[in-house]
């Protein structure tokens, strides 16, 4: 039969087929949910940080800046978005006129 053990130093499971474990290295006891690194095993229980004290050691990402070329692109899919909706607009009134003019003409 296995068993779950854990590394007391940073809760690293492991799967042992035995009872028998290096009791000062490992325990059967599992890390709680919600425990931010770095935790360890204080001989009683599982001791960790908060996920705002996590949060607050991690480094702060840096901003990507899109390079001229990505630029370039964006502002040309602007453009071409604006030319579409301003060609739709025109289709749109260009039926409306068509439909205006059967109707002078004698359309129903």
């Amino acid at each position: 039969m296995y068993k779950q053990i854990f590394n007391k130093s940073d809760g690293t499971p492991k799967l042992i087929d035995t009872d028998y474990f290096d009791t000062e290295q490992y325990t059967d006891i599992q890390p709680p949910n919600g425990l931010y690194e770095p935790i360890h095993f204080n001989g009683s229980e599982w001791v960790g940080v908060s996920q705002k004290e996590w949060l607050m050691k991690r480094p702060k990402p840096e901003p990507i800046e899109p390079d001229p070329i990505e630029k370039v692109a964006a502002n040309l899919q602007k453009q071409l978005t604006k030319s579409n909706i301003a060609q739709n607009q025109l289709q749109k009134q260009n039926a409306q006129m068509m439909l205006e003019i059967a109707k002078l003409k004698g359309g129903n």
